[in-house]
């Protein structure tokens, strides 16, 4: 009777330590991954950055598996979610807050690691998007000849494992604000637009950015503490500057160039930014006994009343 009794417990006791071990182990999954995105200070800012995360999973040959996109509520208080997936070798790789406005390319059966490719498709991309592993990934080769040797798992057939991985920041934004507008003479008083011509658009999937080009097209908004100052922003993919990248002022058509074209890259060597991340162009237009003259500077956040990223 005693022998019954205990393996009757056993199953008890296993069901009961499950549950104690991991919050996931009652599921079929066996994979559960935590996602972090520490800052410099080392404090975790994935709830307070992170939107959604695309979750895409290769073989060990870099041959596409399947994909998983989770909303920022899918992940528990530890910034973990739970997947199934076969026991076997696979090489991940995560892109947070792909949105409507961009798209992962190329996601498909029979699809290879060096062929998929992250596209912008509008300026306005809303929040950064961020990707992991955040170290450096190992690539061999020239071209698109690499070997991926990023992030790895092994999922044995007996247990959930649990990895952690962290994202960092690959986009770079730009926020343009522009004072002054009423000083030119082709100004019509409606929110004017800003280019940024010549900015890369596509990622691949190392995070390196693709040598195709685009421009982007962003209207204006008048700041709600500064009705005379116009503000717009947008995000690319960090690539070095090169001297065809140029911002330019144009009316509310987008039709009538207002002001010469700022070159990016003499600008930036000129005005170093303190975080390549993301900084600000102040265009501030000014009316001489000789014309109209535009300075283009670093914003003094006092003179402007605004905040940094404040669009």
């Amino acid at each position: 009777m005693k022998r019954y009794f205990v393996i009757l417990l056993l199953p008890l006791l296993l069901l009961i330590s499950c549950i104690w071990e991991h919050p996931f182990c009652e599921t079929d999954n066996n994979l559960v991954l935590r996602l972090r995105l520490l800052d410099t200070n080392g404090n975790d800012q994935f709830t307070n950055k992170i939107l959604s995360v695309d979750i895409i999973i290769f073989d060990t040959r870099n041959n596409f598996v399947r994909s998983f996109r989770f909303d920022k509520t899918a992940f528990d208080s530890k910034n973990r979610v739970a997947m199934s997936l076969v026991p076997g070798i696979y090489r991940i790789i995560c892109w947070a807050n792909v949105t409507d406005h961009s798209k992962i390319m190329g996601a498909k059966q029979g699809g290879n690691f060096k062929e998929l490719y992250l596209e912008e498709r509008s300026s306005d991309t809303g929040s950064p998007v961020y990707y992991a592993p955040a170290g450096n990934i190992s690539r061999s080769g020239s071209g698109d000849d690499f070997d991926y040797t990023g992030f790895t798992v092994i999922l044995p057939a007996d247990k959930i494992t649990e990895k952690t991985m962290d994202l960092r920041r690959v986009h770079r934004t730009i926020n343009i604000y522009i004072l002054g507008l009423e000083n030119l003479a082709g100004f019509d008083g409606l929110n004017p637009k800003v280019q940024a011509k010549n900015m890369p658009f596509q990622y691949d999937f190392t995070s390196s950015s693709k040598p195709g080009r685009r421009d982007y097209i962003m209207t204006t908004q008048q700041n709600t503490r500064s009705a005379l100052l116009y503000t717009a922003g947008f995000h690319s993919p960090a690539a070095a500057f090169s001297d065809d990248m140029a911002i330019h002022l144009l009316n509310s058509s987008g039709n009538i160039q207002l002001t010469d074209g700022l070159n990016l890259k003499a600008w930036v060597e000129e005005n170093p930014p303190q975080d390549t991340c993301e900084f600000g162009i102040l265009f501030t237009i000014t009316k001489t006994s000789t014309g109209v003259c535009v300075t283009v500077t670093k914003p003094d956040w006092e003179d402007i009343d605004v905040k940094p990223g404040d669009i």
